[in-house]
């Protein structure tokens, strides 16, 4: 009756170790029951060519979604990091997207960017990656880095396993921050006592409160035509004499002799200038008839 006893008892912890092994065969890889496979997140930041062979070193490939369900579980896997590549490309001269292991095109979920669909052909973006918080596609290009996930199939049964519980994030409040000046901080005051003689107390008055008065112009009462300052110059004129000019036909016509030119003009008497004066005057006269 023991020996039966204990070898039901063996039996069945045998039964619960199976029934609760972890089908990815590692704690590190996460099974998804949609699926059938198992996920790993891993945070290196490198090209899509070099995820897709780092992948193939773990036995696994870069994971295709065929639906909604599959980009959700995807999409909380990599919400640490926020973008990871999507095992899609254009390969060669193909303009079509295609998954790298193979599996069928029937589902999709662009970004906003794109317009929520598929976009046009760019030969120098023909990779995707996925945005974890808004779970949308976003074309890119293949050599700019990111993280990556690996998929590949669960290695044993998921009968009864039941996924580890996610662990719950503490949340450590923030130091509180003091709004004292560290001047008047007790840790950076001098402990030697000293003595200090307090300056007269002053008041000082805010700028704006403060009234600036400008002292007025002095008002000059002299008027203007007086000030110096406008005066004009003084001139002395000497008014021309007094001539009494008759008419033409009251004028006497005086004949001159003829100019003799015979005599040096530096040894002409003034005499002989004074005739020469009187014959241009009556030559003015006789043209203008004054």
């Amino acid at each position: 009756m023991t020996t039966t006893m204990i070898t039901m008892v063996v039996l069945a912890t045998a039964v619960l170790a199976l029934a609760s092994a972890d089908p990815c065969g590692d704690s590190s890889w996460r099974y998804s029951p949609h699926t059938g496979k198992c996920y790993k997140l891993f945070n290196e930041k490198i090209g899509w060519t070099l995820a897709s062979f780092k992948c193939a070193f773990q036995g696994a490939q870069q994971y295709s979604i065929r639906d909604a369900n599959e980009n959700q579980f995807v999409s909380e896997l990599a919400r640490r990091v926020g973008v990871v590549w999507l095992g899609m490309a254009q390969f060669g001269t193909n303009q079509k997207y295609i998954w790298s292991d193979g599996s069928n095109w029937n589902y999709e979920n662009w970004h906003a960017q794109h317009g929520y669909r598929k976009p046009n052909f760019n030969k120098g973006r023909k990779c995707v990656k996925l945005d974890a918080v808004t779970q949308t596609w976003m074309q890119s290009c293949c050599k700019i880095p990111s993280a990556y996930i690996c998929a590949r199939p669960a290695s044993g049964s998921a009968t009864g396993y039941q996924p580890p519980a996610v662990p719950v994030t503490t949340t450590q409040a923030a130091p509180t921050v003091s709004t004292t000046p560290w001047w008047e901080n007790p840790k950076y005051t001098t402990t030697a006592s000293t003595t200090t003689t307090a300056a007269p107390a002053t008041t000082t008055v805010a700028w704006w409160l403060t009234t600036t008065t400008e002292a007025a112009p002095t008002e000059t009462t002299t008027p203007w035509w007086e000030n110096p300052k406008y005066a004009t110059p003084q001139t002395t004129t000497t008014e021309a004499p007094a001539t009494t000019t008759l008419p033409w036909w009251l004028t006497t016509t005086t004949t001159v002799a003829p100019e003799d030119n015979t005599t040096p003009w530096w040894q002409r008497t003034p005499e002989t200038a004074n005739t020469l004066e009187a014959r241009r005057r009556l030559r003015f006269a006789r043209f203008h008839r004054v």
